[in-house]
């Protein structure tokens, strides 16, 4: 019933069925995820990045991938990208690309953190993704 529901489109289905935002699972339903909070995206920003962003798409190694835009996740939506990883590699995943200065780019999620955590746990190298630069100024803040 979740792979349908994936497949047809209905991304609201499947996260209220896999335990995802309106689903009112939360609390002791939830556990943290092995990546640290990104100083640039939080859940409140996801849209904006989303929709005011121009995006580029690459294979993105999944050990590039560093940060977070939230701090826990549902083991019950993770259980189902086990059950079936296709799933992790069906819709690409959104991504801010951060330069730290070294040699390689590190990538901060926007959307997409159970797939990311699952294809970690079962050792997938890279990921589809769409990703979003940023800009010199750290978006959203406005000059005073």
């Amino acid at each position: 019933m979740l792979k349908q529901a994936y497949d047809a489109g209905y991304q609201a289905a499947f996260d209220k069925l896999a335990g995802g935002p309106g689903s009112g699972v939360t609390g002791d339903n939830t556990e943290e995820l092995d990546l640290p909070r990104s100083p640039y995206v939080s859940v409140g920003s996801r849209k904006d990045l989303l929709t005011n962003m121009h995006y580029r798409k690459l294979d993105v190694p999944v050990e590039s991938i560093k940060y977070s835009c939230q701090s826990r996740y549902v083991p019950k939506k993770l259980q189902v990208f086990f059950d079936n990883p296709s799933l992790i590699t069906e819709k690409p995943v959104d991504l801010l690309e951060v330069d730290e200065g070294g040699s390689s780019a590190c990538y901060h999620i926007i959307d997409g953190n159970h797939r990311v955590a699952a294809a970690r746990r079962l050792g997938i190298k890279t990921l589809n993704a769409r990703v979003r630069k940023k800009a010199k100024k750290t978006y959203g803040k406005k000059s005073t």
